[in-house]
Order: C-alpha cells, then structure tokens, then sequence
C-alpha cells in the first residue's frame, strides 16, 4: 500500500522537485560552481526517476544534498573573500 505520489508514474511532484533545484544557483553567489553543482544533481534525479520503482527518497535527497552543498559554497566564498578583504586593507 502506498499513495501515488512516490510512484514515477502517477506523480507530477517529482519533476516539480527536479524543477525547484535550480532555484539555489539563482539566488545563490554568482558563479560557475553552483550551477555545476545544481546540474550535478538535477542528473542525478532524473536518473532517479527514470530508473526507480519509488524515487521519492532519492529524489527529496538530492534535493537537500543540492541546497547544503550550494549553501556551504556560498558561506565559503564569503568568509574567503571577507578574510582576503580584510589582509589586503
């Protein structure tokens, strides 16, 4: 038994979350690596969804792998550039 939302078939929620990746790089700092990253893994959840039988848990950890790891580039470049900033005035 299960509802039909965690199931590739009847589920339009899984390539809304497939979607709603590409909002981290947007409002994230501007740069290449986070859309690599966010590419990275919008690949990985369509290979999710195409090849499993219940993608949802894939998919929604991919999800929060995308946002920690675009999260953690941007409190990265940001002390770098603030300990760069404060050496070089």
């Amino acid at each position: 038994m299960g509802s039909s939302i965690f199931y590739k078939e009847k589920s339009k929620i899984l390539y809304f979350i497939l979607i709603l990746n590409i909002i981290f790089p947007i409002i994230s700092i501007e740069g290449l690596i986070p859309w690599t990253i966010c590419i990275f893994f919008m690949y990985s959840t369509k290979r999710a969804i195409n090849e499993e039988v219940n993608p949802m848990k894939k998919v929604i950890i991919f999800f929060i792998l995308n946002a920690l790891s675009i999260g953690a580039y941007n409190v990265i470049v940001n002390l770098v550039s603030n300990n760069l900033a404060k050496m070089l005035l």
